[in-house]
């Protein structure tokens, strides 16, 4: 992503209370209000090393879990006000709260483990806290 910084003017670019997910598309979101415009390179080919500097992949998957539903909430409800939010996650927290008791019932810890971050996330962000799992916090397997 490249910006003109005098342009943009922001006093943060990002909205640090994100932690992953959802930032560049809140940044984006912003700017678009601003009335600037976004361009694509759509030619352009970027290289991801994904959790190459991470620690247990399974520790990663847990907090990318968490991490998600805490952002989706709370970009959304930034955007678009409380109801908009829970309508987004409701269905997603009772979808992992089945997931997670199916999970349960079929002795599949791992399964289990990742739907419960999900509802952990969201309960998190659903109780106005701040976004504060690091994958080496999500250590409970």
């Amino acid at each position: 992503m490249l910006l003109n910084l005098k342009k943009v003017n922001f006093t943060k670019i990002f909205d640090e209370n994100f932690f992953l997910f959802l930032e560049e598309i809140d940044l984006c979101k912003r700017i678009k209000e601003r009335g600037e415009k976004i361009y694509i390179a759509c030619k352009a080919k970027v290289y991801h090393n994904a959790k190459e500097s991470s620690g247990s992949e399974f520790q990663i998957e847990l907090c990318r879990n968490w991490h998600w539903m805490w952002s989706l909430y709370y970009y959304n409800f930034k955007h678009f006000g409380l109801f908009a939010a829970y309508k987004i996650t409701f269905y997603k927290f009772i979808s992992s709260l089945i997931k997670m008791l199916l999970s349960i019932l079929l002795m599949k810890k791992k399964k289990y483990l990742i739907h419960k971050y999900r509802m952990l996330g969201l309960i998190n962000a659903y109780k106005g806290k701040a976004s504060w799992l690091r994958p080496f916090e999500a250590n409970d397997f």
